[in-house]
């Protein structure tokens, strides 16, 4: 229970199957508090109870019936004195109220291992739902991290033309003023050839008419 509360799953199928494990759970130990409170409620613990179990003819009656005599249990004494001939009797009811014992223990047996069988699947299941949401986490993540490398490619393209058609501006706006200020270096200087032009002619004029 402390594993599974552990568990952070945020998938709806996932919690679903948290859900049922932690139903089933809980389930089997309410039955287990159950039959404690019976036991404590009704059973006796003023004396002890020892129990033989084994394959037939192992020996089980054996050791009790010397136990009992090696104690010098008189009540069995009396009861072999009394009863030579009903030991079989005893025995074979005491098989099979063994036997009886063992069935349901079986029954017990198979009921928890079928539910435990039931919170193993249940397990399996949650941890391929929980792989399955963690490798959809990573493929949105890839996905978010490939789209944000194609942004930043795009921007630094487009900075970067921007940049070469603001540099082939910035050219062109200087070639154009370079342009114009040879144009006016010229103008200047056919205006003042003119000018020179003008006053040599006229000197000129005035030493031929002199």
């Amino acid at each position: 229970m402390a594993n599974i509360l552990e568990l952070n799953v945020e998938h709806r199928d996932g919690k679903r199957e948290l859900g049922n494990m932690t139903e089933k759970l809980r389930t089997i130990q309410t039955r287990f508090d159950d039959e404690l409170v019976q036991l404590k409620t009704h059973a006796e613990w003023d004396m002890f109870t020892m129990a033989f179990f084994g394959e037939t003819n192992a020996g089980k009656s054996t050791i009790i019936e010397s136990l009992r005599i090696l104690f010098k249990e008189e009540s069995r004494q009396a009861l072999l004195e009394q009863n030579a001939h009903d030991l079989e009797k005893y025995e074979k009811a005491l098989a099979e109220h063994i036997d009886r014992l063992r069935e349901g223990l079986y029954r017990v047996y198979e009921e928890y291992a079928s539910q435990i069988t039931t919170l193993r699947t249940a397990t399996a299941r949650l941890s391929v739902i929980l792989q399955e949401e963690s490798a959809a986490r990573n493929r949105i993540a890839e996905a978010e991290a490939e789209a944000r490398k194609r942004l930043a490619e795009q921007e630094a393209s487009t900075r970067l033309k921007a940049e070469q058609e603001e540099a082939a501006q910035r050219l062109q706006i200087a070639q154009q003023a370079s342009s114009a200020r040879i144009k006016t270096r010229l103008m200047v200087c056919t205006f003042g050839a003119m000018v020179l032009g003008a006053v040599a002619s006229a000197m000129f004029l005035k030493l031929a008419g002199a």
